[in-house]
Protein backbone atom coordinates (compact mmCIF):
# COMPACT_ATOMS: atom_id res chain seq x y z
CA UNK A 1 0.00 0.00 0.00
CA UNK A 2 2.85 2.38 0.88
CA UNK A 3 4.56 1.59 -2.52
CA UNK A 4 1.38 1.88 -4.63
CA UNK A 5 0.57 5.38 -2.57
CA UNK A 6 4.14 6.93 -3.08
CA UNK A 7 3.65 6.46 -7.00
CA UNK A 8 0.46 7.78 -7.04
CA UNK A 9 1.87 10.93 -5.36
CA UNK A 10 4.68 10.61 -7.64
CA UNK A 11 2.85 10.85 -11.20
CA UNK A 12 -0.06 12.66 -10.08
CA UNK A 13 -3.25 13.39 -12.81
CA UNK A 14 -0.46 10.96 -15.13
CA UNK A 15 -2.51 8.20 -13.39
CA UNK A 16 -5.74 9.07 -15.19
CA UNK A 17 -4.02 8.45 -19.22
CA UNK A 18 -4.16 5.04 -19.98
CA UNK A 19 -0.93 5.74 -22.25
CA UNK A 20 0.97 7.06 -19.25
CA UNK A 21 4.18 4.85 -18.14
CA UNK A 22 4.93 6.84 -15.01
CA UNK A 23 3.38 4.57 -12.64
CA UNK A 24 5.08 1.55 -14.22
CA UNK A 25 8.61 3.41 -14.45
CA UNK A 26 8.26 3.85 -10.22
CA UNK A 27 7.30 -0.10 -9.72
CA UNK A 28 10.22 -0.87 -11.66
CA UNK A 29 12.64 0.35 -8.75
CA UNK A 30 11.01 -1.83 -6.23
CA UNK A 31 9.36 -4.95 -8.64
CA UNK A 32 10.57 -7.07 -11.57
CA UNK A 33 10.43 -5.36 -14.78
CA UNK A 34 6.95 -7.90 -15.83
CA UNK A 35 5.71 -7.33 -12.43
CA UNK A 36 5.56 -3.57 -12.57
CA UNK A 37 4.50 -3.76 -15.75
CA UNK A 38 1.00 -5.18 -13.99
CA UNK A 39 1.34 -3.44 -11.48
CA UNK A 40 1.41 0.25 -13.64
CA UNK A 41 -1.85 -1.08 -14.82
CA UNK A 42 -3.35 -1.25 -11.71
CA UNK A 43 -3.49 2.10 -10.35
CA UNK A 44 -4.96 3.97 -13.55
CA UNK A 45 -7.85 1.28 -13.03
CA UNK A 46 -8.14 2.69 -9.42
CA UNK A 47 -8.42 6.13 -10.71
CA UNK A 48 -11.07 5.14 -13.29
CA UNK A 49 -13.03 3.55 -11.13
CA UNK A 50 -12.82 4.58 -7.30
CA UNK A 51 -11.69 8.18 -7.85
CA UNK A 52 -14.12 9.21 -5.27
CA UNK A 53 -13.39 6.90 -2.77
CA UNK A 54 -10.09 6.41 -2.89
CA UNK A 55 -9.14 10.29 -3.52
CA UNK A 56 -8.46 11.47 -0.32
CA UNK A 57 -6.69 8.25 1.18
CA UNK A 58 -6.44 4.98 -0.66
CA UNK A 59 -6.31 2.83 2.52
CA UNK A 60 -9.70 3.44 3.71
CA UNK A 61 -12.03 -0.26 3.27
CA UNK A 62 -14.27 2.08 1.11
CA UNK A 63 -11.12 2.44 -1.31
CA UNK A 64 -9.55 -1.17 -0.90
CA UNK A 65 -13.67 -2.55 -1.57
CA UNK A 66 -13.71 -0.81 -4.58
CA UNK A 67 -10.32 -1.50 -5.60
CA UNK A 68 -10.31 -5.04 -4.87
CA UNK A 69 -14.23 -5.28 -6.79
CA UNK A 70 -12.84 -3.15 -9.77
CA UNK A 71 -9.21 -3.91 -10.17
CA UNK A 72 -7.62 -6.81 -8.21
CA UNK A 73 -8.73 -9.61 -10.55
CA UNK A 74 -7.35 -7.78 -13.88
CA UNK A 75 -3.72 -7.64 -11.69
CA UNK A 76 -4.11 -11.34 -10.78
CA UNK A 77 -4.44 -12.50 -13.73
CA UNK A 78 -2.06 -10.13 -15.86
CA UNK A 79 0.58 -10.76 -12.79
CA UNK A 80 0.34 -14.23 -12.40
CA UNK A 81 0.23 -14.29 -8.70
CA UNK A 82 -3.02 -16.85 -9.07
CA UNK A 83 -1.34 -19.54 -10.94
CA UNK A 84 -0.76 -22.98 -9.42
CA UNK A 85 2.79 -22.93 -10.09
CA UNK A 86 3.25 -19.41 -8.10
CA UNK A 87 0.73 -20.41 -5.42
CA UNK A 88 2.11 -20.71 -1.92
CA UNK A 89 2.60 -23.81 -0.10
CA UNK A 90 -0.50 -25.51 1.33
CA UNK A 91 0.83 -26.18 4.42
CA UNK A 92 3.29 -23.31 5.92
CA UNK A 93 5.65 -24.08 8.14
CA UNK A 94 4.46 -23.81 11.86
CA UNK A 95 7.62 -22.41 13.07
CA UNK A 96 6.34 -19.27 11.62
CA UNK A 97 2.69 -19.11 10.26
CA UNK A 98 -0.43 -19.33 12.09
CA UNK A 99 -3.77 -21.67 11.86
CA UNK A 100 -6.44 -20.80 9.94
CA UNK A 101 -8.41 -19.69 12.79
CA UNK A 102 -6.34 -17.72 14.57
CA UNK A 103 -5.42 -16.19 11.11
CA UNK A 104 -8.84 -14.88 11.19
CA UNK A 105 -8.36 -13.07 14.31
CA UNK A 106 -5.46 -11.58 13.79
CA UNK A 107 -6.90 -10.42 10.37
CA UNK A 108 -9.53 -8.80 12.29
CA UNK A 109 -7.50 -6.89 15.03
CA UNK A 110 -5.18 -5.54 12.10
CA UNK A 111 -8.34 -4.25 10.40
CA UNK A 112 -9.59 -3.09 13.88
CA UNK A 113 -6.17 -1.56 14.08
CA UNK A 114 -6.18 0.04 10.84
CA UNK A 115 -9.56 1.84 11.77
CA UNK A 116 -9.55 2.93 15.20
CA UNK A 117 -5.80 3.85 14.93
CA UNK A 118 -4.78 5.11 11.35
CA UNK A 119 -3.19 8.64 12.87
CA UNK A 120 -1.01 6.59 15.23
CA UNK A 121 0.12 3.58 13.26
CA UNK A 122 0.15 5.18 9.49
CA UNK A 123 3.37 6.00 9.25
CA UNK A 124 4.93 2.98 11.67
CA UNK A 125 3.21 0.40 13.68
CA UNK A 126 5.95 -0.05 16.61
CA UNK A 127 5.40 3.69 17.66
CA UNK A 128 4.81 3.45 21.56
CA UNK A 129 1.14 5.60 20.56
CA UNK A 130 -0.13 3.17 18.19
CA UNK A 131 0.84 0.16 20.30
CA UNK A 132 -1.41 2.01 22.97
CA UNK A 133 -4.29 2.94 20.77
CA UNK A 134 -3.95 -0.82 19.45
CA UNK A 135 -4.06 -2.21 22.67
CA UNK A 136 -6.84 -0.36 24.26
CA UNK A 137 -9.58 -0.86 21.23
CA UNK A 138 -8.85 -4.56 19.79
CA UNK A 139 -6.98 -6.39 21.99
CA UNK A 140 -9.29 -7.94 24.22
CA UNK A 141 -11.60 -8.50 20.65
CA UNK A 142 -8.61 -10.63 19.58
CA UNK A 143 -7.91 -12.76 23.13
CA UNK A 144 -11.77 -13.10 22.82
CA UNK A 145 -11.51 -14.70 19.52
CA UNK A 146 -8.43 -16.35 19.76
CA UNK A 147 -8.74 -17.88 22.83
CA UNK A 148 -5.75 -16.91 24.07
CA UNK A 149 -4.90 -15.12 27.46
CA UNK A 150 -3.28 -11.62 28.72
CA UNK A 151 -1.03 -14.03 30.94
CA UNK A 152 0.62 -15.99 27.93
CA UNK A 153 3.96 -15.69 28.41
CA UNK A 154 6.00 -14.44 25.40
CA UNK A 155 9.51 -16.30 24.66
CA UNK A 156 12.21 -13.84 24.94
CA UNK A 157 13.41 -12.81 21.24
CA UNK A 158 16.62 -14.15 20.06
CA UNK A 159 19.34 -11.01 20.51
CA UNK A 160 19.93 -9.81 17.15
CA UNK A 161 23.35 -10.21 15.02
CA UNK A 162 25.32 -7.24 15.10
CA UNK A 163 24.81 -5.42 11.65
CA UNK A 164 27.55 -3.45 10.18
CA UNK A 165 26.74 0.39 10.00
CA UNK A 166 25.71 1.39 6.20
CA UNK A 167 29.38 2.66 4.15
CA UNK A 168 29.43 6.58 3.98
CA UNK A 169 27.53 8.06 1.10
CA UNK A 170 29.24 10.30 -1.48
CA UNK A 171 28.24 13.79 -1.33
CA UNK A 172 27.95 16.38 -4.41
CA UNK A 173 27.20 20.48 -3.74
CA UNK A 174 26.69 22.55 -6.59
CA UNK A 175 26.49 25.97 -7.84
CA UNK A 176 24.06 26.39 -10.97
CA UNK A 177 22.51 29.34 -12.79
CA UNK A 178 18.73 28.67 -13.07
CA UNK A 179 15.04 30.20 -12.50
CA UNK A 180 12.61 29.14 -9.56
CA UNK A 181 10.38 27.91 -12.33
CA UNK A 182 12.28 25.69 -13.53
CA UNK A 183 14.30 23.96 -10.67
CA UNK A 184 9.86 23.56 -9.06
CA UNK A 185 9.69 21.22 -12.01
CA UNK A 186 9.65 17.17 -11.12
CA UNK A 187 10.57 16.65 -14.76
CA UNK A 188 13.73 18.78 -14.13
CA UNK A 189 15.08 17.68 -10.93
CA UNK A 190 14.54 13.84 -11.93
CA UNK A 191 16.55 14.55 -15.23
CA UNK A 192 19.37 16.00 -13.00
CA UNK A 193 19.31 13.22 -10.71
CA UNK A 194 19.26 10.51 -13.09
CA UNK A 195 21.75 11.95 -15.20
CA UNK A 196 24.30 12.22 -12.37
CA UNK A 197 23.55 8.86 -11.15
CA UNK A 198 23.87 6.79 -14.73
CA UNK A 199 27.36 9.29 -14.51
CA UNK A 200 28.03 7.33 -10.93
CA UNK A 201 27.38 4.43 -12.13
CA UNK A 202 24.20 3.75 -9.33
CA UNK A 203 20.43 3.62 -9.78
CA UNK A 204 18.37 7.28 -9.46
CA UNK A 205 16.44 5.40 -6.60
CA UNK A 206 20.22 5.72 -4.74
CA UNK A 207 19.81 9.19 -5.13
CA UNK A 208 18.12 11.83 -3.42
CA UNK A 209 18.58 15.65 -4.71
CA UNK A 210 17.33 19.26 -2.78
CA UNK A 211 17.64 22.33 -4.60
CA UNK A 212 17.64 25.64 -2.88
CA UNK A 213 17.73 29.14 -3.86
CA UNK A 214 20.78 31.67 -2.68
CA UNK A 215 18.82 32.42 0.80
CA UNK A 216 18.75 28.59 1.71
CA UNK A 217 14.78 28.13 1.14
CA UNK A 218 13.52 25.01 0.24
CA UNK A 219 12.65 24.55 -3.68
CA UNK A 220 12.35 21.15 -4.25
CA UNK A 221 13.49 17.71 -3.30
CA UNK A 222 13.36 13.67 -4.60
CA UNK A 223 13.99 10.79 -2.81
CA UNK A 224 13.34 7.46 -4.15
CA UNK A 225 10.18 7.71 -6.31
CA UNK A 226 8.82 10.98 -4.20
CA UNK A 227 8.73 14.27 -5.12
CA UNK A 228 7.71 17.27 -3.27
CA UNK A 229 7.99 21.33 -3.97
CA UNK A 230 7.75 24.63 -2.23
CA UNK A 231 4.95 26.93 -3.32
CA UNK A 232 7.05 29.66 -1.98
CA UNK A 233 8.07 32.08 -4.70
CA UNK A 234 12.36 32.82 -5.69
CA UNK A 235 13.67 35.90 -7.39
CA UNK A 236 16.90 34.10 -7.47
CA UNK A 237 18.86 32.97 -10.12
CA UNK A 238 21.47 31.14 -8.51
CA UNK A 239 20.67 27.88 -6.70
CA UNK A 240 22.60 25.22 -4.90
CA UNK A 241 22.16 22.06 -5.29
CA UNK A 242 23.23 18.89 -3.09
CA UNK A 243 22.80 15.46 -3.87
CA UNK A 244 23.66 12.19 -1.57
CA UNK A 245 24.67 9.03 -3.34
CA UNK A 246 23.82 5.99 -1.51
CA UNK A 247 26.51 2.95 -1.75
CA UNK A 248 24.50 0.45 -3.56
CA UNK A 249 25.01 -3.22 -2.54
CA UNK A 250 28.15 -4.64 -4.92
CA UNK A 251 29.92 -1.27 -5.05
CA UNK A 252 32.21 0.67 -2.53
CA UNK A 253 32.53 4.24 -1.96
CA UNK A 254 35.66 4.46 -3.31
CA UNK A 255 34.30 3.35 -6.74
CA UNK A 256 30.99 5.69 -6.70
CA UNK A 257 33.55 8.68 -5.66
CA UNK A 258 35.49 8.06 -8.71
CA UNK A 259 33.11 7.91 -11.56
CA UNK A 260 31.62 10.43 -9.66
CA UNK A 261 34.94 13.04 -9.60
CA UNK A 262 35.65 11.94 -13.10
CA UNK A 263 31.80 13.13 -14.30
CA UNK A 264 32.18 16.55 -12.51
CA UNK A 265 36.08 17.20 -13.10
CA UNK A 266 35.68 20.83 -13.74
CA UNK A 267 32.53 23.28 -14.18
CA UNK A 268 32.57 22.83 -18.00
CA UNK A 269 32.49 18.54 -17.64
CA UNK A 270 29.43 19.25 -14.86
CA UNK A 271 27.90 21.54 -17.33
CA UNK A 272 28.28 18.85 -19.90
CA UNK A 273 26.91 15.85 -18.23
CA UNK A 274 24.05 17.34 -16.06
CA UNK A 275 22.80 19.74 -18.72
CA UNK A 276 22.83 22.97 -16.78
CA UNK A 277 24.92 25.75 -16.28
CA UNK A 278 26.94 24.65 -13.41
CA UNK A 279 29.72 27.16 -11.60
CA UNK A 280 30.99 25.76 -8.43
CA UNK A 281 31.44 21.88 -7.27
CA UNK A 282 32.35 19.89 -4.11
CA UNK A 283 32.37 15.96 -3.86
CA UNK A 284 32.96 14.93 -0.65
CA UNK A 285 32.39 11.33 1.44
CA UNK A 286 29.76 12.19 4.22
CA UNK A 287 26.90 14.09 5.61
CA UNK A 288 26.76 17.89 3.30
CA UNK A 289 28.06 20.35 5.44
CA UNK A 290 25.49 22.88 4.47
CA UNK A 291 22.76 20.87 5.23
CA UNK A 292 20.31 22.83 7.66
CA UNK A 293 18.66 20.48 10.83
CA UNK A 294 15.82 19.06 9.73
CA UNK A 295 12.19 21.21 10.69
CA UNK A 296 8.79 19.58 11.00
CA UNK A 297 6.49 21.33 7.96
CA UNK A 298 4.22 23.82 9.82
CA UNK A 299 0.49 23.23 9.38
CA UNK A 300 -0.50 25.03 6.21
CA UNK A 301 -2.92 27.95 8.22
CA UNK A 302 0.88 29.02 9.56
CA UNK A 303 2.11 29.29 5.70
CA UNK A 304 -0.55 32.54 5.52
CA UNK A 305 0.37 35.78 6.36
CA UNK A 306 -1.83 37.33 6.79
CA UNK A 307 -4.29 34.47 8.13
CA UNK A 308 -6.96 32.96 5.45
CA UNK A 309 -10.40 35.47 4.81
CA UNK A 310 -8.28 38.23 6.77
CA UNK A 311 -8.95 40.57 4.32
CA UNK A 312 -11.89 43.71 4.99
CA UNK A 313 -11.43 45.55 1.70
CA UNK A 314 -14.93 46.91 0.44
CA UNK A 315 -14.18 44.85 -3.00
CA UNK A 316 -12.60 41.12 -2.44
CA UNK A 317 -11.54 41.14 -5.61
CA UNK A 318 -9.93 44.25 -8.06
CA UNK A 319 -10.62 45.10 -11.55
CA UNK A 320 -7.43 43.42 -12.65
CA UNK A 321 -8.87 40.41 -11.06
CA UNK A 322 -12.13 40.40 -12.15
CA UNK A 323 -10.39 40.79 -15.85
CA UNK A 324 -8.78 37.80 -15.01
CA UNK A 325 -11.91 36.05 -13.79
CA UNK A 326 -13.51 36.97 -17.11
CA UNK A 327 -10.62 35.32 -19.31
CA UNK A 328 -11.80 31.61 -18.37
CA UNK A 329 -8.91 30.14 -19.94
CA UNK A 330 -6.45 31.81 -17.91
CA UNK A 331 -8.49 31.80 -14.77
CA UNK A 332 -8.78 27.89 -15.24
CA UNK A 333 -5.24 27.58 -15.71
CA UNK A 334 -3.42 28.95 -13.08
CA UNK A 335 -6.41 27.45 -10.52
CA UNK A 336 -5.49 23.87 -12.01
CA UNK A 337 -2.02 24.67 -11.55
CA UNK A 338 -2.34 25.43 -7.81
CA UNK A 339 -4.61 22.34 -7.26
CA UNK A 340 -2.07 20.32 -8.89
CA UNK A 341 0.90 22.00 -6.74
CA UNK A 342 -1.21 20.86 -3.47
CA UNK A 343 -2.88 17.64 -4.49
CA UNK A 344 -6.34 16.16 -3.65
CA UNK A 345 -5.27 15.51 0.17
CA UNK A 346 -4.92 19.20 0.70
CA UNK A 347 -7.70 20.46 -1.58
CA UNK A 348 -10.46 18.37 -0.01
CA UNK A 349 -8.79 19.52 2.98
CA UNK A 350 -9.34 22.61 3.46
CA UNK A 351 -8.39 26.14 1.20
CA UNK A 352 -4.99 27.36 2.90
CA UNK A 353 -2.96 25.35 0.33
CA UNK A 354 -4.47 26.83 -2.62
CA UNK A 355 -4.79 30.50 -1.04
CA UNK A 356 -1.00 30.74 -0.78
CA UNK A 357 -0.47 29.49 -4.18
CA UNK A 358 -3.37 32.00 -5.28
CA UNK A 359 -2.24 35.17 -3.37
CA UNK A 360 0.94 34.92 -6.19
CA UNK A 361 -1.69 35.66 -9.20
CA UNK A 362 -4.30 37.67 -7.07
CA UNK A 363 -4.95 40.49 -4.36
CA UNK A 364 -5.37 39.12 -1.13
CA UNK A 365 -9.21 38.77 -0.79
CA UNK A 366 -9.67 37.87 -3.97
CA UNK A 367 -6.80 34.64 -3.75
CA UNK A 368 -8.56 33.77 -0.78
CA UNK A 369 -12.42 33.46 -2.25
CA UNK A 370 -11.04 31.80 -4.96
CA UNK A 371 -9.62 29.09 -2.61
CA UNK A 372 -12.75 28.52 -0.87
CA UNK A 373 -14.19 28.04 -4.51
CA UNK A 374 -11.61 25.78 -5.37
CA UNK A 375 -12.21 23.61 -2.16
CA UNK A 376 -15.63 23.93 -2.93
CA UNK A 377 -15.37 22.81 -6.33
CA UNK A 378 -13.06 19.63 -5.48
CA UNK A 379 -15.50 18.50 -2.54
CA UNK A 380 -18.66 18.82 -4.68
CA UNK A 381 -17.57 18.17 -7.92
CA UNK A 382 -14.52 15.47 -8.09
CA UNK A 383 -16.23 12.88 -10.13
CA UNK A 384 -17.11 15.93 -12.50
CA UNK A 385 -13.94 17.31 -13.15
CA UNK A 386 -11.48 14.53 -12.79
CA UNK A 387 -12.27 12.84 -15.78
CA UNK A 388 -9.45 12.02 -18.24
CA UNK A 389 -7.24 14.67 -20.28
CA UNK A 390 -9.12 17.58 -19.56
CA UNK A 391 -11.90 16.33 -16.89
CA UNK A 392 -12.26 20.11 -15.61
CA UNK A 393 -12.65 21.65 -18.90
CA UNK A 394 -16.21 20.06 -19.83
CA UNK A 395 -19.56 21.57 -19.37
CA UNK A 396 -20.24 19.08 -16.63
CA UNK A 397 -17.63 20.41 -14.45
CA UNK A 398 -18.51 24.36 -14.95
CA UNK A 399 -22.37 23.11 -14.12
CA UNK A 400 -21.57 21.59 -11.17
CA UNK A 401 -19.08 23.81 -10.49
CA UNK A 402 -21.47 26.58 -10.93
CA UNK A 403 -24.92 24.69 -8.89
CA UNK A 404 -22.43 24.24 -6.08
CA UNK A 405 -20.16 27.02 -5.84
CA UNK A 406 -20.52 30.10 -8.06
CA UNK A 407 -23.43 31.74 -5.90
CA UNK A 408 -20.82 31.61 -2.63
CA UNK A 409 -17.50 32.84 -4.88
CA UNK A 410 -19.96 35.92 -6.33
CA UNK A 411 -20.92 36.90 -2.35
CA UNK A 412 -17.24 36.12 -1.20
CA UNK A 413 -15.88 38.35 -4.22
CA UNK A 414 -18.69 41.11 -3.82
CA UNK A 415 -17.97 42.22 -7.39
CA UNK A 416 -18.97 45.93 -8.22
CA UNK A 417 -20.73 46.90 -10.99
CA UNK A 418 -17.99 48.03 -12.95
CA UNK A 419 -16.41 44.38 -12.12
CA UNK A 420 -19.62 42.60 -13.25
CA UNK A 421 -19.47 43.97 -16.86
CA UNK A 422 -16.14 41.81 -17.15
CA UNK A 423 -17.69 38.91 -15.40
CA UNK A 424 -21.00 38.99 -18.05
CA UNK A 425 -18.74 38.65 -20.87
CA UNK A 426 -16.58 35.22 -19.40
CA UNK A 427 -17.04 32.40 -21.58
CA UNK A 428 -18.58 29.56 -19.56
CA UNK A 429 -17.57 26.03 -21.54
CA UNK A 430 -14.33 26.74 -22.78
CA UNK A 431 -13.11 24.73 -25.58
CA UNK A 432 -9.75 23.62 -26.30
CA UNK A 433 -9.21 25.66 -28.72
CA UNK A 434 -11.63 28.22 -27.84
CA UNK A 435 -15.03 28.25 -29.51
CA UNK A 436 -15.30 30.63 -32.53
CA UNK A 437 -17.17 33.98 -31.85
CA UNK A 438 -20.99 33.67 -32.45
CA UNK A 439 -22.21 34.60 -35.93
CA UNK A 440 -23.76 37.94 -36.19
CA UNK A 441 -27.95 37.74 -36.12
CA UNK A 442 -29.43 38.13 -39.53
CA UNK A 443 -30.86 41.22 -40.10
CA UNK A 444 -34.81 41.85 -39.46
CA UNK A 445 -36.46 42.00 -42.89
CA UNK A 446 -37.58 45.65 -44.02
CA UNK A 447 -40.72 46.69 -42.18
CA UNK A 448 -44.10 46.59 -44.12
CA UNK A 449 -45.60 50.11 -45.48
CA UNK A 450 -48.77 50.60 -43.91
CA UNK A 451 -52.26 49.08 -45.59
CA UNK A 452 -53.91 52.06 -46.99
CA UNK A 453 -57.20 52.55 -45.77
CA UNK A 454 -59.99 55.16 -46.60
CA UNK A 455 -59.92 58.40 -44.57
CA UNK A 456 -62.32 57.59 -41.23
CA UNK A 457 -64.92 60.67 -40.63
CA UNK A 458 -64.14 63.03 -38.11
CA UNK A 459 -65.00 62.42 -34.80
CA UNK A 460 -67.97 63.97 -33.45
CA UNK A 461 -67.61 66.65 -31.56
CA UNK A 462 -70.25 68.76 -29.71
CA UNK A 463 -70.81 71.29 -32.43
CA UNK A 464 -71.38 69.26 -34.86
CA UNK A 465 -74.18 67.55 -32.84
CA UNK A 466 -75.85 70.76 -31.73
CA UNK A 467 -75.15 72.86 -35.07
CA UNK A 468 -77.83 71.57 -36.55
CA UNK A 469 -80.03 71.78 -34.20
CA UNK A 470 -79.06 75.32 -32.77
CA UNK A 471 -79.42 76.29 -36.88
CA UNK A 472 -83.33 75.06 -36.76
CA UNK A 473 -84.22 76.80 -33.38
CA UNK A 474 -82.63 80.27 -35.41
CA UNK A 475 -84.53 79.84 -38.00
CA UNK A 476 -87.65 79.08 -36.80
CA UNK A 477 -87.21 82.12 -34.40
CA UNK A 478 -86.37 84.15 -37.14
CA UNK A 479 -88.92 83.09 -38.93
CA UNK A 480 -91.62 83.51 -36.30
CA UNK A 481 -90.63 86.95 -35.66
CA UNK A 482 -90.80 88.46 -38.96
CA UNK A 483 -94.11 86.68 -39.00
CA UNK A 484 -94.88 88.51 -35.55
CA UNK A 485 -93.64 91.63 -37.54
CA UNK A 486 -95.01 91.29 -40.50
CA UNK A 487 -98.99 90.52 -38.56
CA UNK A 488 -98.07 93.85 -36.56
CA UNK A 489 -96.95 95.58 -39.30
CA UNK A 490 -100.35 94.52 -41.31
CA UNK A 491 -102.24 95.57 -38.18
CA UNK A 492 -101.04 98.81 -38.10
CA UNK A 493 -100.92 99.39 -41.95
CA UNK A 494 -105.32 98.49 -41.49
CA UNK A 495 -105.20 101.02 -38.08
CA UNK A 496 -103.92 103.89 -39.63
CA UNK A 497 -105.75 102.98 -43.58
CA UNK A 498 -109.09 102.75 -41.56
CA UNK A 499 -107.86 106.10 -39.77
CA UNK A 500 -107.06 107.61 -43.13
CA UNK A 501 -110.80 106.59 -44.43
CA UNK A 502 -112.31 108.14 -41.25
CA UNK A 503 -110.42 111.40 -41.69
CA UNK A 504 -111.41 111.07 -45.04
CA UNK A 505 -114.89 110.50 -44.43
CA UNK A 506 -114.85 113.69 -42.16
CA UNK A 507 -113.42 115.60 -44.24
CA UNK A 508 -115.83 115.09 -47.02
CA UNK A 509 -118.85 115.59 -44.01
CA UNK A 510 -117.42 118.75 -42.91
CA UNK A 511 -116.68 120.17 -46.87
CA UNK A 512 -120.59 119.52 -47.52
CA UNK A 513 -121.28 121.33 -44.51
CA UNK A 514 -119.36 124.24 -44.98
CA UNK A 515 -120.82 123.98 -48.47
CA UNK A 516 -124.12 124.34 -47.29
CA UNK A 517 -124.28 126.81 -45.28
CA UNK A 518 -122.23 128.49 -47.80
CA UNK A 519 -125.42 127.73 -49.95
CA UNK A 520 -127.88 128.70 -47.71
CA UNK A 521 -125.90 132.03 -47.13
Amino acid sequence: TALVTSCGNTCGQEVLDPGSSCAAACFSYSLSADCAECAGKHPHCVATNCLVECAADSTTPGCVACADAACLGAFLECSGINAPSRSLPPSPSPSNSLSAGCAGCAGQQSYCVTTNCLGECGTDSSTPGCVTCAQATCLDAFFSCSGLSHRVPTPPSPPSPPSLPPPPSVVVELKVTGTFEEFRKPSVVEDIKTKLASASGVDAAYVTITVRDASGNLISESQGSAFSGSRRLSESFEFSISMIIAIPRGKTVEEVLTETNTALASPAIATATLGRAVSAIEVLVGAPPSAPPPTPSPPPSDLLDPPFGSSNSTFACSDADSKLYANTSVWVGFSLECGLGCGVGAMLANPNCAAACLREKLSLGCADCAAQHAHCSITNCLSECAAIGVGYNTPGCFECGDEYCLDELLICTRFGEVHLIHVANRQGYPALPPLPPLAPPPSPPPPLPPPAFPPSPPPPTIDRIIGPWFGLGVGVALALGLGIAAIYSWRKTKGEAERLVLQRRAMVIAANTTTHLDFKL
